[in-house]
């Protein structure tokens, strides 16, 4: 973890504020069986935490013979016929965390791989705007995560330096992502469906409620 004393908290979205990346799978999958197609379990795996660049370059590495354009225009209007139930997909320990975060007076930042229209969505339907001081998605950055973009605009919209960051993260590519900013990085170990690798992270952790004590040591400058 950093030695500069943490003034921000940084989110990503998908697999750390909602249950959502089982879904996209299951989506993915789906949309592509239906044009008889069925996706390689590894291409699968290596699309979770993934931005959009990143996505193509993965379909197009795996299934040269379907171009992103045609998936994104099946996938969209797959989940026009089975939306998602975003209150219901939010993890139990993140409205309480967030609010211990607001009254204890950290900038609070959402730093998406996701594309800004589905960070909306999903902050509006689960409530959750109000806590967020700076929100970023995929649609505002030119480089995906594992490039750390996302996270130093975050930081500096919220003028602190990425040292003084704690980025809450899931994915392999997002803790890259978090490492190559300079800040310090927590992994949430949500579910073990895609053996994601955390190792890169300072911390995994199992409910947010154990980042309280985190924060707190850093406050005691431990």
């Amino acid at each position: 973890m950093n030695k500069a004393k943490i003034r921000a908290v940084i989110f990503d979205m998908d697999g750390v504020l909602v249950d959502s990346e089982v879904d996209f799978i299951k989506r993915l999958r789906r949309v592509l069986q239906k044009q008889r197609i069925v996706p390689p379990e590894q291409m699968l795996v290596e699309m979770v935490g993934a931005g959009e660049k990143l996505l193509n370059d993965i379909l197009q590495r795996y299934l040269p013979q379907i171009t992103w354009s045609k998936l994104v225009k099946a996938f969209l209007a797959d989940c026009v016929t089975f939306p998602l139930d975003y209150p219901g997909l939010l993890f139990a320990d993140v409205k309480p965390f967030l609010a211990f975060l607001r009254s204890n007076g950290y900038r609070v930042g959402l730093a998406s791989a996701s594309e800004l229209p589905t960070v909306r969505k999903v902050l509006e339907d689960c409530e959750l705007v109000t806590f967020f001081d700076t929100i970023y998605s995929g649609t505002d950055v030119v480089n995906s995560k594992p490039h750390p973009e996302i996270y130093l605009k975050a930081a500096a919209a919220m003028q602190v330096e990425p040292a003084e960051c704690l980025i809450v993260e899931d994915s392999e590519y997002g803790i890259r992502a978090a490492v190559a900013a300079g800040a310090g990085v927590v992994a949430a170990r949500r579910d073990c469906h895609f053996n994601l690798d955390q190792s890169a992270a300072d911390i995994i952790f199992d409910d947010m409620r154990e980042l309280e004590a985190v924060l707190a040591k850093d406050k005691q400058g431990d």
